[in-house]
């Protein structure tokens, strides 16, 4: 699998992403008491990340998460905009 992707290339369903992280969202799909905890876990992980951040850390710092957590929160938002 390419590793220079992005979490939306997988939201998209781009060719090389069709792996572990397609199930995952699939799964994600068809049982929404999962997604609840999925998400919860994903906001806790993101939060725990961004309080190791300086105060004064610059707006366009990268900070590490992971794709998984990156698809539950953006596919969360999208579900939002619908």
């Amino acid at each position: 699998m390419d590793q220079d992707g992005s979490a939306w290339d997988c939201l998209c369903g781009q060719g090389g992403y069709q792996g572990d992280l397609q199930g995952f969202l699939l799964e994600l799909e068809q049982k929404p008491e999962f997604r609840a905890g999925v998400m919860l876990q994903a906001l806790s992980r993101l939060r725990d990340v961004l309080k190791s951040e300086p105060e004064d850390a610059a707006l366009e710092t990268m900070v590490p998460l992971l794709m998984r957590d990156a698809l539950v929160i953006s596919r969360a938002l999208l579900e939002r905009l619908r």
